[in-house]
């Protein structure tokens, strides 16, 4: 789960420099159950709403593919720093670690794609 400061972490890491109101105004619209934490789950319905499903999947898989250097369906710390490194983005090993938490559903310290794409069905 992610708190209001973790997401702009993301946003960071993603490349998006979000305002402390922008930060805000994300987190009430994607907090649906209120609790002060974006989950995977509304996390995933916040940024699929209102698309294609099935454009959605593939796109899912694309973007995931892009960042599972090994395809092994996972993403480790390592692929997520390697991958934006050559993106150009200043992201430590540490802040790629709490972004991989932050969507790590099994605790093995990677983000699988099937628990994404569970979410889009």
């Amino acid at each position: 789960m992610a708190r209001s400061s973790e997401l702009a972490d993301v946003l960071s890491g993603l490349g998006h420099r979000a305002s402390d109101a922008e930060i805000r105004e994300m987190m009430a619209e994607a907090d649906s159950d209120g609790n002060g934490f974006i989950n995977l789950g509304e996390f995933m319905e916040i940024n699929t709403r209102d698309i294609d499903k099935a454009a959605s999947l593939e796109d899912l898989r694309e973007a995931f593919g892009m960042f599972d250097m090994n395809d092994d369906e996972l993403i480790s710390t390592e692929e997520l720093h390697m991958v934006l490194t050559r993106l150009g983005e200043e992201a430590s090993l540490t802040r790629c670690r709490r972004m991989i938490t932050e969507f790590d559903q099994d605790g093995n310290g990677r983000i699988c794609i099937q628990v994404i794409l569970n979410f889009q069905k």
